[in-house]
């Protein structure tokens, strides 16, 4: 568990860092007013809410359904190779073997 929490803060300073960096560099660029940093300031925390949420629910999809994710996609595979595999089909002996 105290791996989970460092990896946690460690997002959560990336994440910081990365929205001082743009908000630092559009206070470089132009003269702002407070309407245009508080839509630059809510716009960021919205998104990186929003990002965050969308990716730890799509995360934990995969982690409760990871092997029939898996295999959906091996079932796929195995239909679109198909066709490619009758050369190999046509080769197997008696005994099973190639």
């Amino acid at each position: 568990m105290e791996g989970f929490k460092i990896n946690i803060l460690l997002v959560a300073l990336a994440l910081a860092l990365d929205a001082a960096g743009v908000t630092m560099a559009i206070g470089c660029g132009t003269k702002t007013n407070l309407r245009d940093k508080m839509k630059v300031i809510f716009s960021f925390g919205f998104f990186q809410f929003l990002f965050a949420l969308i990716g730890g629910l799509v995360g934990n999809y995969i982690d409760h359904n990871f092997f029939a994710i898996l295999n959906i996609n091996i079932g796929i595979g195995t239909i679109r190779f198909a066709p490619y595999n009758v050369f190999y089909i046509n080769q197997v002996d008696v005994y099973g073997c190639f």
